[in-house]
């Protein structure tokens, strides 16, 4: 399905600018003010310095004035002006006559003070008089000679601060300013990204808008995710018509098969030549339509389930409460769920799935309830989980010995001793020849199961297969002292069959008998010859097989529940394996055995002719 997303447009364009210059204006009235306070900051500071001054250089020319030394007078002064603090400074007798001037320098000559001269209007016991014009400060300081008479400082400096103050508030402006554009293009950003969304979605509405009512597909008005929260959000209005269009089919269809059960026709017919199982039950949990697929898997007749309530037909409980679910509106979602049931009188189980599908209706609710028997599947997953369980941990063991005995060998190199190597081959090749069967039993399981296991049909001398068998069974007996002896009755007739089929069931037979027979044991291997059927028994004073597990050994990875055999390694397919090339061949395989006694398993095999005779007649 899918989704597009459009660019930039002019309406996203045009209010980012809007907000933008909003932007600007801020950081301008901000910095504007900025300078302001800075520039009243700066101001405050040189007065407050200048009238400070003033009261140091007052003090200063007292003092030198008192003892008579003029010029030190001046010379401090001029250094006030000097240090740019101040423009000029100028000391005066009460009349107005200048006594000492920062504008006559060092080297001016200084006139003399008088003895003593009375004050005209002056009054030195007040503070300094300071006036501003513009930007210039002039501040008036009294001062008393002790014994003589007052005198007047009078300073006058510039005041005037400049534009962007002192490094500091630059600093602090270029701060404010950076700041300012960074959050302004963010903003610019963000704002953009968000409207993406709204206006995509009203570009997708005007497309819709051409369509006529019932016209409008959903395919090409989904928009992309990236777009933000209102395009997720148009997305999911787009399911939600898409369910509730598939609701409408669903309505639909179950008003369509509520009328089948009262009607006939074509749609009646095709009601019932469905494979599945169909049930419509209504708000009430009335089975209002059943096909005869449903009747069949519930084992009930027809007429008796239309009509009735779903929980007097089916009792099982998971079935009951999703049904419930589905019916009063907590579950909106299709629900499937699996029931074994027992046979009676038969051991296997038939699993039954259940599918519940809820039809909505303005009126109430109703579902349908498609019912599948699903044993084959589920046995078929059991087998094969068991399989490839099975399979793995008989392939490890032989591995990992060859993979141990293979080290071995390395480790013994060129100068090991030569027995050793001998037995490390041995085991190896026992091992392999081990897998070898293992993996040809498992694909001929596998071949039955697929049905395309095939019989190489041949004239079989059984007596030469039971001599092989003899000789390479005698190493296995011996290493667990067991007695094994074949009793050959004479002249016995050529079987027809798959000769490597054939010895791959004796195998599996005589090996058995071997490995479940304890140390000192004995294993007798008969033949005999009766009317048209060879039969072969093979017996053992082994740990025996309980009665019930019968029939039982005989199932693929089946392994008996005694303790003894658990610490004995197989794969449990050797005599399910073995009965069915057995019975391919038009023979079987019989078993007696008590625990503790021993076992005896007969296979029997149609001699050649009788078997050509049997298939001429069943021809």
């Amino acid at each position: 399905m899918t989704s597009w997303a459009p660019g930039g447009t002019g309406i996203t364009s045009s209010i980012a600018a809007l907000i933008g210059v909003a932007m600007c204006v801020l950081i301008g009235c901000a910095t504007a003010w900025t300078l302001y306070m800075g520039g009243v900051q700066a101001r405050d500071a040189r007065l407050a310095k200048v009238e400070g001054l003033a009261g140091v250089l007052a003090s200063g020319v007292t003092q030198f004035a008192s003892r008579g030394d003029l010029a030190s007078a001046q010379r401090l002064v001029a250094e006030a002006v000097s240090s740019n603090m101040v423009d000029s400074v100028q000391v005066r007798l009460p009349g107005g006559r200048t006594v000492l001037d920062s504008q006559a320098g060092l080297e001016a000559p200084l006139r003399a003070l008088p003895e003593r001269w009375e004050a005209e209007g002056v009054d030195a016991t007040g503070g300094a008089l300071r006036t501003i014009e513009g930007s210039e400060l002039s501040v008036t300081y009294p001062m008393v000679i002790p014994g003589r008479g007052p005198l007047e400082l009078v300073l006058t400096a510039d005041v005037s601060a400049p534009l962007l103050g002192d490094a500091r508030t630059q600093l602090g402006l270029g701060a404010v300013v950076l700041v300012g554009l960074i959050g302004l293009v963010i903003t610019v950003v963000l704002i953009r990204d968000r409207l993406r969304g709204l206006v995509a979605v009203g570009r997708v509405l005007s497309v819709a808008g051409r369509f006529e009512e019932g016209e409008l597909p959903t395919t090409g008005l989904r928009l992309s995710e990236n777009l933000g929260e209102e395009a997720v959000h148009w997305n999911r209005v787009l399911e939600e018509r898409d369910r509730l269009r598939a609701r409408a089919a669903l309505e639909d269809a179950g008003e369509r098969f509520k009328g089948l059960s009262a009607g006939g026709g074509e749609y009646a017919q095709a009601f019932d030549a469905l494979w599945l199982g169909m049930l419509i039950v209504d708000d009430h949990g009335v089975v209002v339509a059943c096909n005869g697929a449903a009747a069949v898997l519930l084992k009930k007749q027809k007429q008796d389930v239309a009509g009735a309530k779903l929980t007097a037909i089916v009792e099982d409980e998971p079935v009951v409460e999703a049904m419930a679910s589905v019916l009063a509106g907590k579950t909106k979602q299709r629900t499937a769920v699996e029931v074994a049931k027992s046979t009676p009188g038969m051991d296997d189980k038939v699993v039954l799935r259940y599918t519940i599908r809820p039809l909505r209706r303005e009126d109430g609710a109703s579902a349908m309830v498609l019912l599948e028997d699903v044993t084959q599947q589920r046995v078929a997953d059991e087998s094969r989980n068991s399989f490839v369980a099975q399979a793995t941990h008989e392939l490890r063991t032989p591995l990992t010995t060859i993979r141990l005995y293979h080290e071995q060998l390395l480790d013994l190199g060129d100068k090991g001793d030569a027995l050793e190597k001998a037995k490390c081959l041995n085991v190896i090749g026992s091992e392999v020849r081990r897998l070898e069967r293992i993996v040809g039993d498992m694909l001929s399981v596998s071949e039955i199961e697929a049905g395309t296991f095939k019989l190489q049909r041949d004239d079989v001398k059984l007596d030469e297969i039971l001599r092989t068998l003899e000789q390479e069974f005698a190493a296995q007996a011996a290493d667990k002292e067991i007695i094994l002896s074949f009793e050959h009755a004479a002249k016995l007739p050529m079987v027809a069959g798959d000769r490597d089929k054939v010895v791959m069931a004796l195998h599996n037979l005589i090996g058995n008998a071997i490995k479940y027979t304890p140390t000192g044991g004995t294993v007798s291997v008969r033949t005999a010859h009766e009317h048209a059927a060879v039969s072969v028994d093979v017996i053992d004073n082994g740990i025996g097989i309980a009665e019930n597990e019968h029939e039982l050994v005989f199932q693929k990875f089946y392994r008996s529940k005694d303790k003894r055999v658990a610490s004995i390694s197989g794969s449990g397919i050797g005599l399910a394996l073995a009965r069915e090339v057995v019975r391919l061949h038009g023979g079987d395989i019989a078993i007696k055995s008590q625990l503790d006694k021993g076992s005896t398993f007969t296979l029997s095999l149609p001699v050649a002719e009788a078997q050509q005779g049997m298939q001429r007649a069943a021809a």
